[in-house]
């Protein structure tokens, strides 16, 4: 049985898991908290299913692998994702998060 995804929700939980990150970027909850969502909703992020959902929540959702894989618990940074880019990412992927929010009718 196929699910319908609600975009409203997940734009929802995703404002807040980046907002808890750019606080706290080191915080071992927060990571544990993107990891989870990204087992859960991870599939989401590919090729297959990019037609089903919006440009913003598959961008979002395909981010959340980048920061906790390459994150930025770490004192050194990756190669081609530095600290600064992960939280440069996450800055913009927050704001457009919020712009797809607000267009959503309540």
């Amino acid at each position: 049985m196929a699910e319908e995804v609600n975009e409203k929700k997940m734009i929802k939980e995703l404002i807040k898991l980046y907002e808890d990150f750019l606080d706290n970027p080191k915080d071992d909850q927060v990571i544990s908290r993107l990891i989870a969502y990204d087992r859960i909703y991870g599939g989401l992020a590919t090729d297959h299913y990019q037609k089903y959902i919006s440009p913003v929540l598959f961008n979002a959702i395909g981010a959340l692998s980048s920061i906790f894989q390459y994150g930025i618990w770490n004192d050194e940074d990756h190669e081609a994702f530095s600290n600064e880019k992960l939280i440069s990412v996450a800055k913009e992927t927050l704001k457009e998060l919020k712009i797809a929010e607000a267009k959503i009718k309540p």
